[in-house]
């Protein structure tokens, strides 16, 4: 387990730019929101399944201020047959979210709406990766046609975009291996 370290805080500049970027590094389904808050900005969105936790950040994050600690409280894990362990068919709760910000919202500045764009990109982007690990092709290609315009994911994207055009050719078995091998590069 190693030494403990003392838990840090610090206050998001901008949680959807951290997020659209990778730095908001927090687990949105075993994050902590004061009820009032929560219920402030609409609460969890009713009949969905997934994404619903994110949805709730992302509305909570383009009005009010969000900070992160390091203080570890749970760990997650993926089990058969949960709810994480389906990928999803099609944009979820918290994608269709930014869509209709990105769509309706003309308060939004230059800044917010690139990462708002970048966000909804990220998501789909993950969400390609899990379809073909499922080995679902056609559904990843869609995820990654959404996400084209990615600016900082495009490594990654041009990755599973070629796997996803490859997927007879094994395209998922080739995604566990290059998945298995950046976790044995961080040790």
């Amino acid at each position: 387990r190693g030494v403990q370290q003392p838990v840090r805080y610090r206050l998001l500049d901008d949680f959807i730019a951290e997020a659209a970027a990778g730095r908001a590094s927090v687990f949105t389904s075993a994050a902590m929101v004061r009820r009032a808050a929560c219920l402030a900005h609409g609460g969890f969105p009713v009949d969905e399944s997934r994404g619903e936790d994110l949805d709730l950040w992302i509305r909570i994050g383009l009005t009010a201020p969000v900070a992160i600690s390091s203080y570890v409280g749970c760990t997650y894990r993926r089990v058969a047959d949960s709810l994480t362990s389906r990928p999803v068919a099609g944009p979820d709760i918290s994608m269709r979210t930014i869509a209709r910000h990105l769509a309706c919202d003309a308060s939004l500045t230059q800044s917010r709406e690139a990462a708002l764009k970048e966000l909804l990109n990220r998501i789909a982007i993950a969400h390609a990766a899990d379809c073909l690990l499922r080995g679902d092709a056609a559904v990843a290609r869609e995820f990654l046609r959404l996400s084209s315009d990615t600016r900082g994911q495009r490594h990654r994207w041009r990755l599973l975009n070629l796997l996803a055009h490859n997927a007879s050719s094994g395209g998922g078995a080739l995604l566990r291996l290059w998945i298995g091998a950046k976790a044995m590069a961080r040790g």
